[in-house]
């Protein structure tokens, strides 16, 4: 593993920490929220996406072939809302 922390693998690895923390400080400094029910939704419809998309298992079967957790899954979602939100705020400034 610390064979690859110097590749391209590696520091792609680093660039996506980085900028997951960054997004993730810059939320919780822009006093962003997102109430359970609202990520319970977007979990929600990521399923429903997933059946429609041809998957059986949903996205219980993405998050296992992933190897994600669904708390890491949602935490994902809170990025994406975060980026979402920061940019759209940015756009109309």
């Amino acid at each position: 593993m610390i064979r690859r922390a110097g590749g391209e693998e590696g520091r792609a690895a680093l660039r996506h920490l980085a900028k997951s923390k960054l997004l993730d400080k810059l939320g919780r400094e822009s006093g962003l929220l997102l109430s359970d029910a609202d990520l319970e939704r977007r979990t929600s419809d990521a399923d429903a996406e997933a059946r429609k998309g041809g998957s059986p298992d949903g996205l219980a079967g993405h998050l296992k072939r992933a190897r994600l957790t669904r708390e890491q899954f949602k935490h994902f979602l809170w990025l994406a809302y975060v980026q979402e939100t920061l940019t759209r705020r940015a756009r109309f400034r």
